[in-house]
C-alpha cells in the first residue's frame, strides 16, 4: 500500500501524427516521480474502471491495453487499486484490464481525505469523494491476496489461500491461531459481504507479525489484534475491521 508524499503536474505534447491527428498538448499527472496519468485532459473519469494511460498513438481510452484501475471509498479515504471486478471476468479481461505498472512496484494508493483533495485540485474530473463507491469485502481481499509476499495468499485470481509453509513462526503464542485466524478474515471477506470499516491503530492495538521465509527472510505484519477480536493491516496506519450494521 502506498501514500504519495507529493503530487505534481507537468506539461507534455502527445504525436498523435500516426492515427492522422496533429501533436496535442497534455497535462501528465505524477506521484513522487512516477507518471500516473500520461494525459489528464483526454481520461474518461466518468468511467468505472478508469485507463490511467491513454493510447499514445490516438489519445483514446480503451485503445490500448492496460494501465486501469478502479477508485474506491472506505470511509473518508480513498483506494486506487486494480480493477478486480472486470478482471475477474476471465483470463481477456485479466489481461486487457491489468493495472499500471506503479500498483506492482509501489502498491496500490490509499489517500485520506486531504490528499485525495490534493489530487483533485489537480485532476478536476476527478470524482468528488462523496462520489465514490464504497470498496466491497472481495476487493479488500482480492487487492491484499494481490499486495502479499511470495503470494502468501496464492496467485489472483485463484480462491484464496496461505502458504503456512513459508512461516517460521509468528509473533502470537501458537503460529496455528495465527493461520487460522488470518485464514479465517481473508476467506470470510472473499466470500461474503461483510460490513467493514477503517480504523487508525492505536497504542492498545497489537501488531500481529509473521517471520516468512522466501526468496529471503521478513517480517510481514497481515494482522492486527485488538482485545480479542483481529483485523486485517491496511497500509501502514490503519486496520480493517468487520462492523455490524444491525
Amino acid at each position: 500500500m502506498w501514500t504519495p508524499k507529493e503530487f505534481e503536474t507537468k506539461s507534455m505534447k502527445m504525436d498523435f501524427s500516426s492515427s492522422g491527428q496533429t501533436v496535442v498538448d497534455v497535462t501528465a499527472l505524477y506521484a513522487d516521480g512516477e507518471n500516473l496519468m500520461n494525459a489528464i485532459e483526454l481520461m474518461e473519469f466518468d468511467c468505472d474502471p478508469i485507463q490511467f494511460q491513454v493510447c499514445d498513438h490516438c489519445g483514446y481510452a480503451g485503445c490500448s491495453s492496460g494501465d486501469w484501475i478502479s477508485i474506491r471509498r472506505i470511509g473518508e479515504s480513498v483506494v486506487i487499486l486494480p480493477a478486480f471486478a472486470v478482471m475477474d471476468d476471465g483470463e481477456w479481461e485479466s489481461s486487457e484490464y491489468d493495472p499500471p505498472y506503479f500498483t506492482r512496484t509501489k502498491g496500490s494508493m490509499l489517500l485520506g481525505n486531504e490528499k485525495y483533495e490534493e489530487l483533485r485540485s489537480l485532476v478536476k474530473d476527478i470524482p468528488a469523494l462523496k462520489e465514490v463507491k464504497k470498496i466491497s469485502s472481495y476487493e479488500i481481499s482480492r487487492l491484499l491476496q494481490w499486495e502479499a509476499p511470495f503470494r502468501m495468499f496464492g496467485d489472483y485470481p485463484n480462491p484464496i489461500t496461505i502458504k503456512s509453509n513459508l512461516l517460521c513462526t509468528s509473533s502470537l503464542q501458537s503460529d496455528e491461531l495465527a493461520i487460522n485466524e488470518l485464514k479465517k478474515i481473508m476467506t470470510h471477506f472473499q466470500s461474503s459481504k461483510v460490513n467493514i470499516e477503517l480504523i487508525p491503530i492505536s497504542g492498545e492495538d497489537e501488531k500481529v507479525s509473521f517471520f516468512l521465509e522466501g526468496t529471503e527472510f521478513i517480517e510481514w505484519i497481515p494482522m492486527v489484534k485488538r482485545n480479542n477480536d483481529f483485523g486485517l493491516m491496511f497500509g501502514s496506519e490503519h486496520s480493517i475491521i468487520e462492523v455490524d450494521r444491525g
